[in-house]
């Protein structure tokens, strides 16, 4: 393993088995210094000086080495890539390690990619085993920060920044709870990190796409999307993913945490305006759609409709007789009904899409239940 005039080894101690060790060469002339009685020998020329790295809450990330993918980090003001290297160089592979704070980066090419493989696979299994280790301590932060009950995945990934080629990705720390999904830029390593994520979704809004298989390298690695519906319209972000096994992980843990959250919440209340009245429709698990006047609302109150308080009941509709829905994404939602009510338009001054993805969450628990979604 080599990195521009480095080398990387890894010293065989039971101590050490959680961190990285890097090699540096050095002049003969510094050798000399340390041990200027040594007998010459074809060795005189290098001096390897180690230098430890904790594994703990670390990324690897593997470039093959017939793309051009670049790493973004994190550096406060700027993002610098870290490009492959020499064009002279024309095989091998490149693990970039990252380091919690995602600023600093070591990047080690191989000489073949089957050396790459394997080295790769070695340190990711100890980075997974880092993680699981630290993640009691992690979650309590995260149920103190975020009143959050239970970290359900975490973990790094990185993020799709451009579709031009080269493609750029850059590292972000997902963490999953009972009821929100967090960005991170870097590792969870305090509590103030915990409690200000750079980007915070309510999981009812966000919908997880089919994954795929990055088609673009020769890796393992696949792609996961995932669609947001905020009050501005969708929002999209793509991940890479390194190995089979973090696939399954994150799509397996998004999906139970969707569900879980909609049997959890059981109701959503939405603002919305219909036939100019000022209204709130509910969203219930179990009731379906039911929309109720604004106590404020001065169109309905004269109305002989019941009514609880000054509250009144428009109309309310169950799942099954929704037929269709659709959305201008800027404010209008129509929903069509069997039956009396038809065709439904409602107004809810800025995007629907939250409430779009939100009868999306409810709909796939429902069918989850009697069995006709995994």
């Amino acid at each position: 393993m080599q990195k521009q005039g480095s080398t990387y080894s890894r010293k065989q101690n039971q101590q050490s088995q959680d961190n990285l060790i890097e090699s540096n060469l050095s002049s003969s002339s510094s050798k000399k210094n340390l041990a200027n009685n040594s007998p010459p020998s074809s060795n005189d020329s290098i001096l390897y000086e180690t230098k430890r790295i904790s594994l703990r809450l670390c990324y690897i990330f593997r470039r093959s080495s017939v793309t051009n993918d670049v790493l973004v980090l994190s550096t406060g003001t700027t993002s610098n890539p870290l490009v492959t290297g020499s064009s002279s160089v024309s095989n091998g592979s490149i693990l970039d390690i990252v380091l919690p704070y995602a600023q600093t980066c070591y990047s080690v090419r191989f000489a073949d990619d089957m050396h790459a493989r394997k080295w790769f696979q070695i340190i990711h299994s100890k980075i997974s085993r880092c993680l699981l280790e630290i993640l009691p301590e992690i979650e309590e932060h995260f149920c103190v920060a975020r009143n959050a009950t239970e970290v359900k995945a975490l973990g790094w990934l990185t993020e799709q920044v451009n579709n031009e080629e080269p493609k750029s990705w850059k590292p972000v720390f997902l963490v999953l709870t009972d009821a929100e999904i967090c960005f991170l830029c870097c590792a969870p390593v305090s509590k103030q990190t915990c409690r200000e994520p750079d980007i915070v979704y309510s999981i009812l809004s966000t919908r997880l796409i089919q994954a795929t298989r990055d088609s673009t390298n020769d890796t393992d690695s696949s792609l996961l999307s995932l669609r947001v519906g905020t009050k501005f319209g969708v929002v999209s972000h793509t991940f890479r993913v390194e190995t089979k096994t973090d696939l399954n992980y994150w799509t397996k843990a998004i999906s139970q945490c969707l569900q879980s959250a909609v049997v959890r919440t059981k109701e959503v209340v939405f603002p919305c305006k219909w036939n100019n009245r000022t209204c709130k429709l509910f969203l219930h698990y179990e009731h379906g759609f039911t929309l109720y006047s604004d106590p404020s609302d001065s169109v309905t109150s004269g109305s002989t409709t019941p009514s609880i308080g000054n509250v009144r009941l428009l109309w309310q509709q169950p799942f099954e007789k929704l037929r269709s829905s659709a959305d201008d994404n800027e404010h209008l939602l129509t929903l069509d009904f069997h039956g009396e009510e038809g065709v439904v338009e409602l107004d809810f001054g800025t995007s629907p899409k939250p409430f779009v993805f939100h009868l999306h969450a409810f709909l796939s628990a429902k069918a989850a239940r009697i069995g006709l979604i995994a």
